[in-house]
């Protein structure tokens, strides 16, 4: 690999992370079905690593009136009763409780949300119409195109990474489609070939 001063694998603001986005999913269709009037939740679902968060920080540039929650491990919660927003972006919403989550649910109109695994049943319960968008299963030219947008969004023309395609391939046997991996895992080949 060549390596310029630049890592393009590590430290983006949002803005640049979102730049870098090369869309599993069709966003003007999600923003059509974000608009339409009538109650829903959307799902993005799979194993973390996979891009549902940006997706879902992609889609809410589009609503930048709407509010967004990113709940954690040290964000379990937050006080939605009082907010009147018709629509609602919430990444992880399995660190609600389940009758939280219910009550969510029942809040809003729209919800726009990220899970670890389908809650299609939960929704039922909720009598809210769901659309689900599954995220894995990535496929080596996926990874590729990720990679070269990032380098090419990130680094200046004059200091370019080259990275062999045999080298990403190692990368995509070694951590599948959890792209936040093979990113992380370049993000230190970059470190420690630039050290002095």
């Amino acid at each position: 690999m060549i390596f310029p001063t630049i890592n393009p694998f590590g430290g983006l603001t949002e803005e640049e992370n979102l730049q870098t986005l090369v869309p599993q999913f069709d966003l003007d269709e999600i923003q059509q079905l974000i608009q339409n009037p009538e109650p829903k939740i959307i799902e993005f679902y799979g194993r973390k690593g996979r891009g549902k968060t940006t997706h879902l920080r992609a889609l809410h540039q589009r609503f930048p009136e709407q509010p967004i929650v990113f709940l954690n491990k040290q964000k379990k919660d937050f006080n939605f009763e009082e907010w009147d927003d018709p629509i609602l972006f919430v990444d992880s919403i399995h660190y609600l409780n389940p009758i939280r989550r219910h009550s969510l649910y029942k809040t809003f109109s729209t919800i726009l949300l990220t899970s670890h695994w389908c809650r299609k049943i939960e929704y039922k319960l909720a009598a809210k119409p769901s659309y689900h968008f599954r995220f894995g299963r990535k496929n080596f030219r996926d990874l590729e195109a990720i990679v070269e947008k990032r380098i090419k969004e990130i680094c200046p023309q004059s200091a370019q990474v080259e990275i062999p395609r045999e080298t990403l391939r190692q990368q995509f046997r070694k951590h599948g489609d959890n792209y936040r991996l093979t990113l992380n895992s370049l993000y230190d080949d970059f470190n420690k070939n630039n050290q002095l």
